[in-house]
């Protein structure tokens, strides 16, 4: 009887913790998807899974900016003047794209890289330099 609920137990358990993640759920072909895995309430059942997708996904975009922008062939588009938190670059995105529901259709990059740049624009002396600000 013990070995019996033990386990039943660990059958449930796994079985739970399998259900609470699905990969097929965080599908980036749209801006809008992007918004609502950030904006996932903590209440969701996949918060955490969102809230991490969220953030490597912003860390990602980071990333690739700043090597593009060191590059000789590209400009940069994005400058903060300072250094720019992922949890920052998400509020700004969030705000941004209820602001504008048109660029919700576009890749999720596009739209991220939208409110970047409406946030933090770069003046021709920044894009001379090279440095994209401080991000």
């Amino acid at each position: 009887m013990k070995t019996k609920f033990i386990g039943v137990i660990l059958a449930l358990a796994f079985g739970t913790a399998q259900a609470a993640f699905a990969p097929e759920q965080f599908k980036l072909d749209r801006a809008q998807e992007l918004l609502d895995i950030c904006t996932a309430p903590v209440s969701h059942p996949d918060y955490l899974e969102a809230y991490g997708f969220c953030v490597g996904y912003f860390t990602g975009a980071m990333h690739y900016h700043r090597a593009l922008a060191r590059g000789p062939d590209h400009k940069t588009i994005v400058c903060p003047h300072h250094t720019v938190t992922r949890a920052e670059a998400i509020a700004v995105f969030v705000a941004w794209a209820k602001e504008n529901p048109q660029y919700m259709s576009e890749e999720p990059i596009q739209a991220v890289m939208r409110a970047a740049v409406a946030k933090w624009p770069c003046k021709p002396a920044d894009q001379a330099m090279g440095t994209g600000g401080a991000n």
